[in-house]
Formats: C-alpha cells, structure tokens, sequence
C-alpha cells in the first residue's frame, strides 16, 4: 500500500493547552522527504472549562465541523491518520466510515526518537538518513509548517509554533534518600524530578546540535514555510539549553537580520536567577531589534517548604523570593523586551494545613499580588503511578 499521510490537528481556544502537536512540522519534512504524501489539516474547537466538568481532554468539533472534517480526509486520499487529540466516539467514528480502511493513530507525548520508531513501522518506511546521522527528528530535517484550516476557528486560533531544542526540563533530583518516599519501595527511589511529574528523564533525548545553529534552523523553516495568515512570529521554545546561551541567540538574531519574533520559554526559577546577567546582556540587544523573551510559565509550587520538599521540587523560600523579585525587576527594565506570564502554583495538595495556607497567602500578597487569584483555585493532580499519588494512597488520602 502507498502511504498517504494526514496529520488531523485539533488546536483549542485555550493556546496553552494544545498538546501533541509539537512534531507535527518536523513529521511532515521528513515523511515527505521520504516521498510520502502528507497534509497537515487544522480543526479548531472551543476549549473546554472545568466548571462544566467535561473531561477536558476529550473534544467534540459538532457535526458540520465533523463532516468537514471526513471529507478533506477522503479528498486527501488518507491512508494513515495521526491525531493529536481524543474525539468524542461518535465524531471518531465518523472520521473511520469516511476513510474506510485507512490506520488512526494518537500521537504521544513521547521522545522523538520513540516517534520516529512508531512512524517506520506504522508506514512501513526506513527514515535510513536520519539512522544513519544518529541525529533526533528535531535536529535533522528543517520544519515544515504548511497548515490547511478546515474552519473559521482554525484560522483564528493561531497556535504557537514550536521550536525543539532540547528537553523542556533537565531537573532530575532523585527521591533515594526521601524522607516521605522511602516506605514506597524501589519504584519510587527510581524517579528522578518533581514527584508529581510525568515526564521521563530527558538525559537521552539531547540534541548534539548547537541550541543556537538548531534554533536558527528551525527559524528558516519557518520562514519559508509558515503562513502569516494562520500564525505568529509567536514562537513556543521547549528547551532548558537556550536560557545560558540567550546573550550568543540574541547576536545570532542580530547577525542573521532574523525578523522581529516573541519566543515564549518555561523555566525553573532558580535559572532565572543564576543567568540575570546574562539576560540583562541579551535583553537590551533584543528590546532594540523588536523581539521578545517570554517567560509564559515558571513553577513556583508552593511556598510552604513542607509543600515543597513533598513535592521534591528542590526550591527554598529564599530561592522562590530572589526569583520572583528576579523577574519583576526585569520586566521593569525591559518592557518591551521581556514579558512575564505568570507563575505555576500547586496550593492545595491531600496534605495542605491550615499553616501552609497561612504562609502562601503571606509570601504571594508580599511578593506576587496579582497572582492570588489564581493560585487560590490551583490544586496537585494526583495522576496514576507517579510517586506522589501512591504517597497519597499510603498515607489513606485518596477517595
């Protein structure tokens, strides 16, 4: 069978939580670099809100949208359909009877050398170049960001794209030696990060590239490639290694005369505060030549150090004060050149007391006032197998 390949892209209202769509330009430079046939289709859909207590992961477009949606997958002729979001069974099923015979698959939120295994032998390819380099996906095709809007919404939403540098967290503090985790046995002493997270350990999925040569190559990419029409200059940035190296970005930028761009980055605090320096440099040369740094998200937790430590998130109060006056300070001085989303609050966890409340609303009226609101609607999500869920579950907190 010759594979035709549909990327069917489900982009929500809330741009932030728009997931497994990251590889999309990287899977279709390189399956068309194999001869593949591939179009990459945008179906927009409004988000949904925890106050309905819909699942939120769980998207239903309605049945003109659905329709659409069948018939550009049959005019596409699609042989293989990757999703990146779950449908509704009856939308699903929907799609299946329009392209019957055809292969659905939802992508993961996995490494893309796990993507790259699943591609081969899904559609019976041998990406033999990319083997034979050793390189990662993100690394070794130049992205292709040609999207097709299948509605009104599609064109609207503008989703970020992305650019892949390296993993988008390298905190990987163990839990062996844990006071709360050492009762829950070898398992649990084999994370590494933060208890609540689902990630897995990044040390093998590096890039080799240089962060700033693979930025740049996926800028051009860009360039070439992404429609003005449909998104941004707006560029989401998953990767750790671009903060030291922000001053050696911002002359690349200069030096390449890149055109004015926001790049949004998620960071720990306690890199805010060892690279301030280098910031400083960058941030003046970037305010000058119309870009941005966007600080779209930074985990602050909690402030409770026994919050904190529970949370294995290795933070200080100290750590957390310095950092968000860190921030403050430079959005001060670089208006136009850094912006500041907000800050990532875990409040309430099955353990929360009264003190540890007491102590969060002290540090957030002292420090971050405008975030009150929002850290006191946040809460753990106790997702399976992690090891702070089966800690939950020990200490008989879980319904």
């Amino acid at each position: 069978m010759n594979a035709r390949l549909v990327l069917l892209e489900i982009v929500n209202t809330d741009r932030h939580r728009i997931y497994r769509n990251e590889y999309h330009p990287f899977i279709q430079a390189l399956v068309r670099s194999a001869g593949v046939p591939c179009t990459w289709l945008s179906l927009g859909v409004p988000a949904r809100t925890a106050a309905t207590g819909e699942n939120l992961y769980l998207y239903d477009p309605g049945d003109d949208d659905t329709e659409r949606a069948a018939a550009a997958l049959a005019g596409a002729g699609a042989t293989h359909v990757l999703l990146n979001e779950r449908l509704e069974a009856e939308a699903f099923e929907r799609l299946r009877t329009g392209v019957p015979g055809a292969r659905f698959h939802l992508l993961q939120m996995s490494p893309s050398g796990v993507i790259v295994d699943h591609l081969e032998d899904w559609l019976g390819l041998e990406f033999s170049a990319l083997r034979a380099g050793g390189r990662l996906l993100e690394e070794a095709v130049r992205p292709d960001f040609q999207r097709v809007p299948l509605n009104d919404l599609a064109r609207s939403i503008r989703p970020y794209p992305s650019l892949l540098l390296d993993p988008g967290c390298d905190y990987v503090r163990s839990l062996e030696g844990h006071q709360d985790f050492e009762a829950l046995g070898a398992a649990a002493q084999e994370h590494r990060g933060c208890s609540f997270c689902i990630n897995p350990d990044p040390r093998p999925f590096v890039p080799r590239t240089d962060p700033v040569t693979l930025a740049l190559q996926q800028l051009a990419g860009a360039a070439e490639t992404l429609d003005p029409a449909l998104q941004d200059r707006d560029f989401m940035v998953r990767g750790v290694n671009l903060l030291p190296r922000i001053a050696d970005f911002a002359d690349a930028l200069d030096r390449e005369g890149v055109p004015a761009a926001t790049f949004h980055l998620s960071t720990r605090v306690d890199r805010i505060l060892r690279h301030e320096a280098t910031l400083r440099q960058a941030l003046g040369s970037l305010q000058s030549r119309g870009h941005r740094l966007h600080i779209w998200n930074m985990g602050i937790e909690n402030h409770s150090p026994r919050e904190n430590q529970r949370l294995n998130k290795g933070l200080s109060q100290e750590h957390l004060r310095e950092g968000i006056r860190c921030v403050l300070r430079l959005a001060g001085e670089f208006p136009d050149g850094f912006g500041f989303g907000g800050w990532g609050y875990i409040l309430y966890t099955p353990w929360t007391t009264p003190e540890d409340l007491r102590i969060n609303i002290r540090e957030l009226a002292a420090l971050s006032p405008s975030d009150m609101g929002f850290a006191l609607g946040s809460a753990l999500q106790l997702l399976p197998g992690l090891p702070v869920t089966e800690l939950a579950g020990a200490d008989g907190l879980l319904v």
